[in-house]
């Protein structure tokens, strides 16, 4: 391809250009190849086409490259990829890209130009369908950051997020008007469901609570399974003492109805939450220290019985 690609200008490149036995050669290549004069396909492989999902005919009719980049922002940086090539650099990036029917997929791809300073620029593209692999880090990162009984975010997950969050306080000057609330909840009853219907009813009402509790959390909140019945909530930015209040009652009010056990002809549980609530300000920002802070203020809030709230105040207070 690079040689019929270096012939002379006088016969510029075309469909054609690439003779029998440089076919078949591209052709046995796991990689999509495609050859380009500036973006418009010349020359393509057949791996190309399956990759597409397109039949070789329409594949050249369709003539530019940007017909096959997923959206607008693929084309932004597709314009990028050509201000590199035209420097002599070698282009390495993943994209995702549309197939015929419309589905997206993700692939590597390199691209190198045959002569950077020639114009019209002629580039060799060389893609690898990688949609697999990205599938499955995704399914592994989401098992590593995901409690696997509810779908919530672990504990790491939460700490994550909790230490960016305040990190993000340091850039404010000191700006008293954001801050950041951590709510710590222990759910008040559970043992008695696992004692009378046992563990695997006791799971399902855990995935049933994490519902209600991911229908009342606020867009930006972080709402997370720390690990038994404990579930935690993580609030930033500005909270006025009333919107603090009235999300608290709303927390409270998921627990007024019972929850129905499946499969038991109808019998229901009644459960109750103690939640524990630390906020910077007035407390320091520290995670951890939030954190425990609210871990020791829901347990108050557990002697005061069901339903109930406790905030951790300065140890000056």
């Amino acid at each position: 391809l690079i040689h019929a690609a270096h012939r002379p200008r006088s016969s510029p490149p075309t469909a054609t250009t690439v003779g029998g036995f440089e076919e078949k050669i591209l052709d046995g290549a796991g990689e999509a190849i495609v050859l380009c004069t500036g973006s418009r396909i010349i020359h393509h492989n057949r791996r190309f086409i399956e990759l597409v999902g397109e039949r070789s005919t329409h594949a050249r009719a369709e003539g530019r490259l940007a017909h096959w980049l997923a959206d607008s922002s693929e084309r932004r940086r597709a314009r990028t990829a050509l201000s590199a090539l035209c420097q002599g650099r070698v282009y390495r990036d993943v994209v995702r890209l549309r197939r015929r029917d419309g589905s997206i997929f993700t692939a590597e791809v390199s691209g190198r130009a045959l002569d950077p300073h020639a114009r019209p620029l002629r580039v060799v593209w060389v893609a690898t369908d990688i949609t697999e692999r990205v599938a499955a880090a995704d399914r592994l990162l989401h098992l590593a950051q995901h409690d696997s009984l509810t779908g919530l975010l672990n504990r790491g997950a939460f700490m994550v997020r909790a230490h960016e969050a305040v990190g993000s306080l340091n850039g404010q000057g000191g700006d008293a008007t954001e801050g950041v609330v951590i709510l710590f909840m222990d759910l008040d009853g559970f043992k008695d469901v696992n004692d009378l219907h046992g563990h695997h009813m006791g799971d399902t009402v855990l995935r049933l609570v994490a519902q209600r509790l991911g229908h009342v959390v606020r867009a930006g909140d972080t709402l997370a399974r720390l690990g038994g019945d404990e579930f935690t909530i993580l609030m930033r930015g500005k909270h006025s003492p009333q919107e603090l209040q009235q999300f608290l009652d709303r927390l409270l009010q998921i627990f007024d109805t019972p929850f129905a056990l499946p499969d038991t002809d109808g019998v229901q549980v009644t459960l109750g939450v103690s939640i524990g609530v630390a906020a910077h300000p007035p407390l320091p920002a520290q995670v951890d220290e939030l954190l425990t802070r609210a871990d020791h203020a829901m347990y108050e809030a557990k002697r005061g019985g069901k339903g109930s709230v406790h905030y951790a105040v300065p140890a000056s207070a």
